[in-house]
């Protein structure tokens, strides 16, 4: 009922990303995504990249977060799905993935990615899940 209040045919969220892997300096602006993790070591934490309003929604100016991805770090990027469902806050999803992350420090991307994916409950795949693990190396 509310996208004819809005006046929209369809939004989406999205992240977007730049990053220099000779020097490691990472950008990253949301248009309404949720936030990527970055993992360091055995220590897990939600980058803070200021949202804007997602895409279809009226305009306003991005604010890129900046930072570095040392040799070793990796950057988590995910759709909702994979955080939350109809029995389960986001908030909390995002919780149980940096503890998931933390939980046993792997070094290979695909390894933590196949890790972080038992996040989602077996009994209920409702919403679509995308993940792209990135780590840099040497």
């Amino acid at each position: 009922r509310t996208w004819d209040q809005l006046g929209l045919e369809r939004v989406a969220t999205a992240s977007f990303a730049d990053f220099d892997p000779a020097t490691g300096v990472l950008r990253i602006a949301s248009a309404g995504h949720t936030a990527p993790i970055l993992v360091v070591s055995e220590t897990a934490s939600v980058v803070d990249v200021d949202p804007t309003p997602p895409l279809g929604a009226p305009a306003s100016p991005a604010t890129n977060w900046m930072g570095e991805l040392a040799v070793g770090d990796t950057m988590v990027f995910y759709t909702d799905g994979l955080v939350e469902d109809r029995y389960r806050d986001v908030e909390d999803g995002i919780h149980r993935l940096v503890r998931t992350a933390m939980s046993a420090p792997v070094t290979d991307a695909a390894e933590l990615a196949d890790r972080l994916l038992t996040c989602i409950p077996d009994d209920d795949r409702s919403d679509d899940v995308a993940l792209l693990v990135v780590r840099r190396t040497g």
